[in-house]
């Protein structure tokens, strides 16, 4: 009789990368890693088409996985060898204007209004998954970049976010920390895609804002108006509804050209919904312009103004009461006309 280790489910084992579980097991998607074991146990090259069958996925997820990995630098693209009996087809040179790939960026000696210029190209080159990983490859920086990008974002970026980080870097020609502190602040307000990354970031260029310095002191003022704006959601009682813009920019005026606080743009609500019944922000704007003209900067001041005056012991009976600061009825008349205007 002879004897043997019954090694049971360990008879079939194969190796993966310490790497993956060390610095992917975080980032990487779960279909992600189940192309990477898929390719490791078959050891053979097998397409996208090839992958999304076994795995039941689509081929745009199973690619989005590939390229993350070839991005890692653990898969490398392999052209399929021609069938048998058919020729291997001969590369033809694109137009040069196609094979031209972004160059790199060099921020030392590009002047502010050269990189403006950049940023405001309304129709740029779209890079494919190759020209991206390509780009990756040659250059360090971007490679830290992505990586640092699926740290804050919390998740692997797909091609079609990578190449929009490329194409900020390389074609656009913003600084990496640049870049990474709006995905940053992104992140923060809760809009953590890459399209309005590329928003945010062409709108901070337009305005000027195009450096680390620069964005730091920007972010700290949206930031501040970003807890104003939540101060008057909660005192409004209006919840998370988006504001639009025309409400955005009242609120900025009450705050930093007026120079209220909370407590008198909530006084200025509640007369509000006491005189017409519903929240209005023109309606606001308007008491609040009042006393801002007046110099009432007070809830009491505020009170004591709207009080009746007092009158003298030698006035008739009826003499007419001190009027408030603002007319509400002029308001009322006033109030759409003045909603346009603004």
């Amino acid at each position: 009789m002879h004897y043997q280790i019954d090694l049971g489910p360990w008879g079939g084992i194969f190796a993966v990368p310490t790497c993956v579980v060390d610095k992917h097991l975080k980032l990487a998607s779960g279909l992600a890693l189940k192309v990477l074991l898929l390719l490791l146990r078959t050891q053979i090259p097998l397409s996208a088409e090839e992958i999304a069958t076994r795995l039941g996925q689509s081929q745009g997820d199973v690619r989005d996985a590939l390229a993350y990995w070839e991005q890692a630098g653990l898969l490398s693209p392999q052209e399929a060898p021609p069938l048998e009996g058919q020729l291997a087809p001969t590369p033809v040179p694109l137009a040069s204007s196609q094979t031209a790939t972004p160059a790199e960026p060099s921020q030392e000696g590009r002047s502010q209004e050269e990189r403006q210029k950049v940023i405001r190209v309304g129709s740029k080159q779209k890079l494919d998954r190759r020209e991206v990983l390509s780009i990756i490859k040659r250059d360090e920086r971007l490679s830290g970049l992505i990586d640092e990008a699926q740290q804050i974002m919390g998740k692997p970026l797909t091609s079609a976010e990578m190449e929009t980080i490329a194409s900020l870097y390389s074609y656009y020609g913003l600084a990496a920390d640049f870049i990474l502190m709006v995905i940053q602040y992104c992140c923060s307000i809760g809009r953590a895609n890459m399209r309005y990354v590329e928003k945010t970031a062409a709108s901070w260029v337009d305005l000027g804002i195009d450096t680390h310095e620069k964005a730091e002191q920007h972010i700290l003022k949206l930031t501040d108006l970003h807890s104003k704006e939540n101060q008057v959601r909660s005192a409004f009682g209006i919840g998370e509804r988006s504001l639009i813009p025309k409400e955005e920019k009242f609120i900025n005026t009450w705050f930093n050209d007026y120079g209220f606080d909370i407590a008198m743009i909530r006084l200025a609500y509640e007369r509000t919904v006491e005189k017409i019944g519903k929240l209005s922000f023109p309606y606001i704007d308007s008491i609040l312009s009042s006393w801002y003209k007046k110099g009432i900067k007070t809830p009491r001041q505020a009170s004591e103004e709207s009080r009746p005056q007092q009158a003298p012991a030698d006035s008739p009976k009826h003499a007419p009461s001190r009027s408030t600061s603002y007319d509400l009825d002029q308001i009322e008349k006033m109030i759409y006309s003045d909603y346009l205007s603004k």
